[in-house]
């Protein structure tokens, strides 16, 4: 029953999302959904950016597993703090097979989350190379909000 609700979800995110992004900043676009939707306090992590507070490795694997984000070429991810759970991510891949990897990926995570947290529901959206994935008490509009701010 959970894979058959994790298929609809990724397939919903593929509906969703039919442009591919071109040169878009991830920590300025999830800049611009943090101020978008208010979201509660929390840390931006980049990835091959050199701004920002870097995703190092021992969170990447407590978050994804080990080496899990190899064939991520840049990207910005949201963890709140405390009071709300909620997760936000916007990854440029350097394949659309890494794409789909790392789409599988987030749904897993974001699984887990759901049983941490019921209330808390995931989405993701590819986009070519891009993936754009929300965890949160309503992920759909944060998922909207992330497709919008990838332009």
């Amino acid at each position: 029953m959970k894979k058959g609700k994790l298929i609809i979800c990724l397939l919903f995110g593929l509906c969703l999302c039919a442009c591919s992004p071109r040169g878009q900043d991830p920590s300025v676009a999830m800049g611009e959904v943090l101020v978008a939707c208010a979201l509660p306090s929390g840390t931006v992590y980049t990835l091959g950016e050199e701004t920002g507070v870097a995703l190092d490795e021992d969170l990447e694997e407590v978050l994804f597993g080990k080496d899990t984000l190899d064939g991520v070429r840049r990207g910005a991810l949201y963890l709140s703090a405390r009071e709300k759970l909620c997760e936000a991510a916007i990854f440029e891949c350097y394949s659309v097979t890494e794409a789909k990897k790392l789409a599988e990926l987030c749904l897993r995570r974001g699984e887990w989350l759901g049983q941490y947290e019921p209330a808390v529901t995931t989405g993701v959206c590819l986009r070519g190379r891009w993936v754009l994935w929300a965890a949160a008490e309503s992920h759909e509009s944060l998922l909207g909000a992330l497709s919008r701010a990838v332009k």
